[in-house]
């Protein structure tokens, strides 16, 4: 088309400033979402998909700065927005460093209590006490093993009883039969309580080694990700900024007291 043969829409000077403020437009824009991109790459969401409201359940979300804050003023929070759909919830925030410092201060209180458990258990495995679930399991397999030996014993006296004529050929079928029945129920008792016997010794080989390693973090209080990731598989923030920790521990030691106490 050629330039200037039709009669301008609108001014050529109205035109031109026009094409100005979008070109400005644009590199505010483009300045604005660098700017953006750069803020998200250096504040990340260390505790992401982890952070849930006490009061409702919803998982919080994570805010980052207000654009051109000054430095001292910047400042990542964690705020459920519930407030918009449920009236129960008063929709309140936790900033981000304060949070992380209530994590690490529980962690820390979580590992003295790890370590101290620790401390028991390696005396408990030294007791030979019924108390004692290492021992405990060794005294079924040994006691189940001996059964099965002297069952093992009883078919071949039954044998030897009906080669000698003591028992007739009715007699040792009917005798054997149970003999069988009793020799299967024990090696099956025997086989289980074995298994049993190596998930508490490797559970307890898992426990002590794993709260030997976490006492390495007693004297850092500093934010740990690896850590709390290792850990922790929820925090609940509650609207008065007390926080509740939901671990992904199995305490070892808890559960071999609550069978202690079931005995």
């Amino acid at each position: 088309m050629a330039k200037n043969t039709h009669p301008a829409i609108i001014a050529r000077d109205d035109f031109e400033k026009v094409q100005e403020i979008l070109t400005k437009n644009q590199k505010v824009f483009k300045t604005v979402r660098a700017e953006s991109e750069q803020i998200r790459t250096e504040y990340q969401n260390d505790l992401a998909g982890m952070v849930f409201c006490a009061d409702c359940g919803r998982s919080m979300d994570f805010d980052r700065l207000p654009h051109g804050a000054e430095e001292s003023k910047k400042v990542c929070y964690y705020i459920c927005r519930a407030r918009q759909a449920d009236d129960k919830c008063i929709g309140h925030q936790i900033t981000e460093k304060l949070l992380k410092a209530l994590v690490m201060d529980q962690l820390h209180l979580f590992i003295v209590r790890l370590s101290d458990k620790r401390k028991i258990l390696e005396e408990l495995r030294k007791i030979e006490d019924m108390q004692n679930p290492v021992y405990r399991a060794k005294s079924e397999v040994m006691s189940l093993t001996d059964k099965v030996g002297q069952m093992a014993k009883k078919r071949e006296q039954l044998y030897a009883d009906y080669v000698a004529g003591a028992v007739d050929s009715e007699e040792y079928q009917q005798i054997r039969e149970e003999y069988s029945r009793q020799y299967d129920s024990l090696r099956t008792a025997l086989q289980r309580v074995e298994a049993k016997k190596m998930e508490v010794e490797q559970q307890i080989r898992e426990y002590l080694n794993m709260t030997s390693n976490l006492e390495a973090h007693l004297d850092d209080f500093g934010f740990d990700a690896q850590l709390v990731k290792s850990l922790v598989q929820r925090i609940e923030v509650s609207a008065d900024k007390r926080i509740r920790i939901v671990f992904g521990f199995q305490d070892v030691l808890a559960d071999f007291g609550k069978e202690s106490a079931g005995k």
